[in-house]
């Protein structure tokens, strides 16, 4: 098979994707145009303040890429790859347009161990913690 032949992917949508369960298209075999590049599911979101002081809004969704269609042998593996880092997408919006494409992507790993991070940055950040001195340190 030479790598420029063309494979057939049929699309199936993530048990989570918000389009599907609304009924805004069928489960499998969506378009990629009616459907878009990824599954998304429930956003949860917080504000917050830009470097220069502008408002700025980051969006969590599970995120799932979606392809219906054929498909080159790099085109396969770049979205096996795309699907094997997927799971948490953040979205991060400073105007009033909202792209539905993430602007990073995380394993569900990667989201955990972030949100653990973040937990106990902001208990640094409120006092309740605090970096730990190191030993031998005089």
């Amino acid at each position: 098979m030479s790598s420029g032949e063309a494979f057939d992917r049929h699309g199936h949508c993530s048990s989570f994707c918000q389009g599907a369960i609304n009924g805004d298209h069928p489960r499998s075999g969506t378009t990629n145009e009616d459907h878009g590049a990824f599954c998304l599911g429930v956003s949860l979101g917080g504000l917050g303040c830009g470097p220069r002081g502008e408002r700025t809004r980051l969006w969590l969704n599970p995120v799932r890429p979606y392809f219906h269609g054929a498909q080159t042998r790099e085109q396969w593996r770049a979205f096996d790859e795309l699907e094997r880092h997927s799971g948490i997408g953040l979205f991060i919006e400073t105007g009033p347009e909202c792209s539905l494409i993430p602007d990073v992507l995380l394993s569900p790993a990667e989201a955990r161990q972030l949100a653990a991070e973040l937990t106990w940055l902001a208990d640094v950040a409120s006092g309740i913690d605090g970096p730990h001195p190191r030993i031998g340190n005089a």
